[in-house]
């Protein structure tokens, strides 16, 4: 056995397994997620204010506000909130003349020199400054909800220890993305039942608004290209057990596909960044999940039958996660899809790698972070 061998055989056998052994974790608290989501049990209707950034969005904008119109939700209790970020397109246009017939939508030009930050955070800081209600909901323009979203979040804050509500998104019209985002949250799901912190989504998201304004909402954070991350990770910091991540319909909103490759990597590459800021424990496993076919593929240069073995083992369990995690919220994907899943997984996982390590500036929606 020479010195590469060595090492890559060192690795296989501290890394593959870990992988395996997450998996069978995963697959078997999938059948008992906490915290449902049951809107119908809602007691009372606080005040609610949606808020929705917006740049460029005119193919997009329209059917998200359609969709908070139509919330199952008393008209009375709740306002949406639309910021526009130096949107270059017709979406301003677009608001507008939804906003003529729907007076609970407000629309508002974001100063862009309102905070030191850049883009989204900008916008958020300003629309959580105009926000008096008890709740703020999160949603981004390309997101549209289910009738039953706001109650299935709002019924968590009943109880008063939680402060940040997540809910879970789906991609509608991109079934490769889907599987891969579904698996990605599933993983969150299960260590967020464990009640350890990972994320929030910015997209489908609410918090109360008096733990918004005791930490200062996303105006005092650092510049963050992943604020979403960043805020929930500081909002944590003082209330350490004020979080819920759902996985349920109730709370599930569909969200837009990536188009083109370019921006699909830069998008996880933005996401890699926020994922690297987590505790050693969970990046461990995560590194080694993501790296878990750049070292199968080492290892079949010298031991191609073990190397085989790990491939079809963690295909099989990959395959039953993903189905499950499609089941419980009613998603269909073509057998087709769903059997060469696992190609588009490798090619994008080795291309994220590749992306991550080259010193190159994240380019997202028109912006260079």
């Amino acid at each position: 056995m020479d010195y590469l061998e060595g090492i890559v055989i060192c690795v296989s056998v501290i890394g593959l397994p870990i992988t395996i052994i997450g998996f069978i974790f995963l697959i078997a608290s999938s059948f008992n997620y906490r915290f449902e989501s049951k809107p119908d049990q809602l007691k009372r209707f606080p005040r609610i204010a949606i808020i929705v950034a917006m740049r460029n969005e005119e193919q997009n904008i329209e059917s998200c506000l359609k969709s908070l119109l139509a919330l199952d939700y008393p008209e009375d209790k709740f306002r949406i909130l639309v910021g526009n970020d130096d949107s270059t397109d017709n979406s301003k246009q677009v608001v507008e003349q939804i906003k003529q017939r729907y007076p609970k939508i407000e629309l508002f030009d974001i100063p862009q020199d309102y905070t030191t930050h850049v883009g989204k955070q900008n916008v958020l800081s300003f629309l959580g400054d105009q926000v008096n209600e008890e709740l703020i909901a999160f949603a981004d323009a390309d997101v549209e909800v289910n009738p039953n979203w706001l109650k299935a979040l709002a019924s968590h804050f009943e109880e008063g220890t939680v402060q940040i509500v997540t809910g879970v998104t789906t991609i509608g019209n991109a079934t490769y993305q889907n599987m891969d985002w579904l698996y990605a949250l599933g993983m969150v799901k299960t260590v967020s039942d464990l009640e350890i912190p990972v994320t929030a989504m910015g997209n489908n998201m609410m918090v109360r608004k008096s733990a918004y304004d005791k930490v200062g909402g996303y105006r005092s954070l650092p510049s963050s290209i992943v604020e979403d991350f960043d805020f929930f990770h500081f909002l944590l910091k003082e209330f350490p057990k004020g979080f819920r991540n759902l996985f349920d319909t109730n709370s599930h909103a569909s969200t837009k596909g990536i188009k083109g490759l370019g921006n699909l990597l830069m998008q996880r590459k933005r996401w890699m960044k926020g994922a690297m800021k987590l505790v050693w424990p969970i990046k461990t496993l995560l590194i080694f999940n993501s790296l878990f076919y750049v070292i199968v593929i080492a290892l079949a240069f010298f031991q191609p039958r073990i190397a085989n073995w790990f491939f079809w083992i963690k295909f099989s369990m990959q395959g039953l996660y993903i189905g499950i995690l499609l089941v419980k919220l009613k998603q269909r994907v073509s057998i087709f899809s769903f059997l060469t899943y696992e190609i588009y997984s490798v090619i994008n996982t080795l291309l994220l790698f590749i992306v991550y390590l080259l010193p190159i500036k994240i380019n997202w929606k028109g912006r260079q972070y």
